[in-house]
Order: structure tokens, then sequence, then C-alpha cells
């Protein structure tokens, strides 16, 4: 009995140390919150914009009054665009399945050290759809307006901070963006497409070094553990009342 009460204990304390690793590369938060805010930036009239509009030749366009730059966070996909939650919901799955930024793109790991940090440390912390919207109600691809656009988006990160942004336009590819900065109390970030956004940074409340990618939600963690451990004192209480009657 002692040694069967061994092998069940050993068996338990493996899988409650293996529950933290189920985690998918998102933060809980990053699934939950709403999109960051835009801080706006002047045009070459001087005029305040949520996005300046460049053409193939690096030119600024004029701004059109009828399109608007739509953030849409993964918690409100089903009340967005069809053309929307259909992006949101395939680079979900793809988030979900990474267990590191570096399984989401080979460029990953480079960018991170470029940024001053291990790709194993970084966590995405924001996540959200950007897109072109015209009159409220019709999705408009990016290519129909510019050929690039630049946007600076709200953060509390300072630029002493690591942040690589990566995006992808048919849930399953990802790419890194050269050109993204904070500075001047944004994210400064450069697109030549609309789609996916995912900004990866430090997070906290993760393994290893203190920070770790691999940080879904925590909650379930815990009630496996917990569950885990009611199983073996179910176990040895159930052996010990046989015990007593075979004494």
């Amino acid at each position: 009995m002692k040694k069967l009460m061994a092998t069940l204990m050993a068996a338990m304390l493996v899988m409650a140390m293996a529950v933290p690793a189920f985690g998918a590369v998102t933060t809980p938060s990053a699934e939950q919150k709403g999109t960051p805010g835009i801080v706006r930036r002047a045009d070459k009239n001087g005029t305040l914009q949520d996005y300046l509009i460049f053409d193939a030749s690096g030119t600024e366009k004029d701004a059109d009054d009828t399109l608007k730059l739509v953030l849409t966070p993964y918690s409100k996909k089903d009340s967005a665009l069809p053309e929307i939650k259909d992006i949101l919901t395939k680079a979900k799955a793809k988030l979900d399945a990474a267990s590191t930024v570096a399984d989401l793109t080979k460029d990953a790991e480079a960018a991170a050290q470029k940024a001053g940090a291990s790709v194993s440390d970084l966590g995405v912390s924001e996540f959200f759809d950007a897109s072109f919207v015209r009159n409220g109600d019709t999705y408009v691809p990016f290519a129909d307006v510019a050929s690039s656009v630049k946007v600076s988006f709200e953060t509390s990160l300072s630029a002493s901070d690591p942040v690589v942004v990566l995006v992808s336009c048919d849930g399953d590819t990802w790419e890194v963006l050269d050109e993204a900065k904070v500075a001047d109390g944004g994210l400064n970030v450069v697109l030549d497409k609309f789609c996916a956004v995912a900004i990866a940074t430090e997070v906290q409340g993760t393994s290893g070094s203190g920070t770790s990618p691999q940080t879904g939600d925590m909650t379930t963690g815990i009630i496996v553990s917990i569950a885990l451990v009611a199983a073996l004192a179910l176990c040895i209480g159930g052996s010990i009342l046989v015990d007593r009657k075979h004494a």
C-alpha cells in the first residue's frame, strides 16, 4: 500500500507541475481587454488625425473623412464586421497553438534581440484587429486606401521597454513590423497592411526569469491543481479506511 501511495503522489506532483505549461502565447488580459487608444498626430496640413496615409512614393495623402480606422479587440469580435471577425478568429487560433512568440514567425527571435530581450520572455499583451471602415458599416481593403499608414497607439511602455509588433492578415502567417518604436507618448508603427495586430513585450506573473509568453489563464491551472490535491487526499483516505476494515 505504501508503494501505491508513493506512486500516486509522484504522478500527482508531475501533473501539477505540468499545469503552468498549458498556457498559450497570449496573456489573459490581451484576450479580455479593449483596444489601445490612438495618439493623434498632425498631418501635412497641421490637422490632428488618427492615422497618416502615404502612397507608393512615400508622399502623404489627404485624409478621407468618410474613412475610419477601427480597432477591434478579440473580446468584441462577435459584434464586428464579418471580415474582422474572421481574421480575429483565425489569428487567435494561431496564437493559442504557439507556446512562444518564436513559434509565430522565425523573425521574432531577431526582433526580440534587437529590442533588447529574449524571445522566451515575451508575451502578447495586446491583441486586436486594425481595419479601415467607411461610413461605419463597410469594410475597405487596405490596398484601396494607401501603400502605408502611420499610426501611434497609446501605451504604458517606455522607450526602454522591449516591444515587438506582429501582424497577420490570413490568420496563419505572422510578420514582424520593422518600424515600431515607443516615442512621444505612443507606440509608433508603420503598416503596409491592416489585419490582426499582436503587441508582444515582457509580461509579469510568469515562470523562468520572471517573464515568459506561457501565460495562459492561470485560474485554470489553480483549479486543476486543487482537483489533483483533492483526488490524492481521497485516494489516501480511501486506502486508510480499507486498511482499517481489513485490520
